[in-house]
């Protein structure tokens, strides 16, 4: 590891502390801030459940819960894969996370996504 990149371990974990400090306060911030669910909204209680064996209730939680062991893999081994393999990964996974965000919105019955503007900051601060 060069000397440039040891320097910026402590200013990542100070960040991710942070993060995970304010994710565990306020939760999702895109929700938090819009109230409207972010693209990953559920994916905590999906891999919840499908550790615990629940299958059909991690894919009510967010359907794509098993591209997380995918993505896994793939940050790990991301050396031996070409640019043109990530790229293509890339576009793909975020296609396929869009695609699987708008239908979720078309869906009146998804557990998630439900828009609710007394959770966002403007009306908890301000009452709007």
């Amino acid at each position: 590891m060069k000397k440039d990149n040891i320097k910026l371990i402590p200013i990542i974990i100070t960040v991710l502390i942070i993060v995970l400090a304010l994710y565990f306060i306020i939760g999702c911030p895109v929700r938090f801030f819009t109230g409207l669910p972010c693209p990953g909204c559920g994916m905590r209680h999906a891999a919840y459940y499908l550790i615990t064996g629940n299958v059909n209730e991690a894919i009510k939680w967010h359907p794509l819960i098993f591209l997380l062991p995918i993505i896994a893999i793939i940050l790990v081994f991301y050396k031996r894969f070409s640019k043109v393999s990530l790229t293509l990964f890339l576009v793909l996974f975020v296609t396929i996370f869009v695609v699987t965000y708008v239908l979720r919105f078309l869906d009146p019955n998804d557990i998630v996504v439900r828009f609710d503007y007394s959770q966002t900051i403007y009306h908890r601060w301000f009452g709007l």
